[in-house]
């Protein structure tokens, strides 16, 4: 199971606008469900507590729709689509990926992306 675990923050890039984001380190096991915990007050003011949410790779290349539900009002998680998303992405056990929201609404769009391509133009 993959989980995310680090705190929450705000984008700020001169002349750019703020996108919601946080930073977690990629966990699992090596069963076939897979989830990536989203922090609760982050889901609460971006509206990503159910329904459908379209990641996307920090180079644009391509979107997979995953599924956002929570338990009991207490966490957040996206689940369907995301083990998907990380085999086509190459991300893994161990790696940080950034979490960014660049469009909210009915039907939100996230980069998700590792920190050492980000750091050193990696991946």
């Amino acid at each position: 199971m993959y989980a995310l675990d680090l705190g929450t923050n705000e984008s700020e890039s001169p002349g750019k606008a703020k996108t919601p984001n946080f930073v977690r380190t990629l966990r699992g096991s090596s069963n076939a469900q897979v989830r990536l915990y989203i922090p609760k007050e982050f889901a609460l003011q971006n509206g990503l507590t159910n329904g459908e949410l379209i990641l996307k790779d920090v180079k644009n290349e391509g979107a997979w729709t995953v599924n956002i539900s929570n338990h009991l009002s207490r966490f957040y998680y996206i689940h369907t689509g995301l083990k998907e998303f990380c085999i086509a992405n190459g991300l893994k056990k161990g790696d940080h990926v950034k979490f960014e929201l660049i469009r909210s609404g009915k039907k939100p769009i996230a980069i998700v992306s590792s920190i050492t391509f980000l750091l050193f133009g990696l991946n």
